[in-house]
């Protein structure tokens, strides 16, 4: 069992237990034992904010095979992590239902690949948002592997996506046969686990799917007194581009809404290209600096009893 400290809190209520391995071995770790090149990492989104998808997946071609994402996750000093080379397998875009069309079309951003970085997908999810909202192009996300020169040897400043509850998910993670025997106590009979599962799983569906239309029925009834903003995104099938957009006659300043995922954005009245931001610290500076900081007072009372936990 895992430790209940594990999961934030917002994820305890949507940890379900499908099946189980027992016995196992003493051992055995559930993050070390994966294999290493199958995990795989579920991203949900809308294409409300306006987002051409097909450049989407172009930018995410470009992640395919491996490269050094040092711009493309979160720095955490406590790790002293100085290898950022990673894999990707598989990144691929697919709407989730063919059928939806119109802008509450639901996407799936699905990536996979070998251990990833802090906080890699969501810095990517954001790149691809801003990729398809037409702020950036494509090749975006070839610059900022590119870590070659020295000059472009640190990581770029900029938010990565929202994941609060929603909408990222650890989807599955391939262990060997040899370490695990997936089972599960059902007993085949209407009465079972296995069906009580399934009713508490439906009845979890059929809520939120309420919630889905009441949230709409609210939408359609506020259109009535208040008009939606100005949608200037995707560029691509707009027109106008980040720097003719202020030259429209629009009679106000446009305010953009950069899509962040979950149905967040970040208003701003203008663009600065990733590769113009301010950079971040150097990674060797910024070890150093927690090495010499917060991380003297770690290595003062080194080591601690292991209690287990990963």
């Amino acid at each position: 069992m895992l430790p209940r400290k594990l999961f934030s809190p917002s994820s305890m209520q949507q940890v379900t237990q499908m099946s189980f391995s027992f016995p196992i071995s003493p051992d055995f770790s559930a993050r070390f034992n994966c294999k290493h090149r199958d995990r795989h990492h579920k991203y949900f989104f809308t294409t409300s904010h306006g987002l051409d998808v097909s450049l989407m997946q172009s930018a995410a071609n470009r992640l395919v095979g491996g490269h050094d994402f040092r711009n493309l996750c979160k720095l955490d000093s406590g790790k002293q992590i100085t290898n950022f080379h990673r894999c990707v397998i598989r990144a691929q875009i697919n709407p989730v239902s063919p059928e939806s069309d119109g802008d509450n079309r639901v996407y799936v951003s699905d990536l996979v690949g070998s251990t990833f970085l802090y906080h890699q997908v969501r810095h990517i999810m954001a790149v691809l948002f801003i990729v398809g909202a037409g702020l950036e192009q494509p090749s975006i996300t070839s610059a900022l592997m590119n870590v070659i020169h020295v000059e472009s040897n640190s990581l770029h400043e900029y938010q990565m996506a929202d994941a609060h509850a929603l909408p990222l998910m650890l989807w599955d993670c391939a262990y060997a046969d040899s370490d695990v025997t997936w089972q599960t106590d059902d007993d085949g009979t209407e009465s079972g686990t296995g069906s009580d599962l399934y009713h508490q799983l439906h009845s979890i569906h059929q809520r939120y799917l309420i919630h889905t239309i009441l949230d709409e029925h609210f939408l359609t009834a506020a259109t009535q007194y208040h008009s939606p903003p100005p949608q200037y995104f995707p560029f691509s099938q707009t027109g106008p581009t980040p720097h003719t957009l202020s030259r429209l006659n629009l009679g106000r300043e446009p305010v953009l809404g950069v899509p962040l995922g979950a149905g967040t954005y970040k208003r701003s009245a203008k663009y600065m290209p990733l590769l113009e931001r301010k950079r971040l610290d150097h990674v060797d500076v910024a070890n150093e600096r927690w090495r010499i900081g917060r991380g003297s007072k770690y290595s003062a009372k080194q080591k601690t009893p292991d209690d287990g936990i990963e």
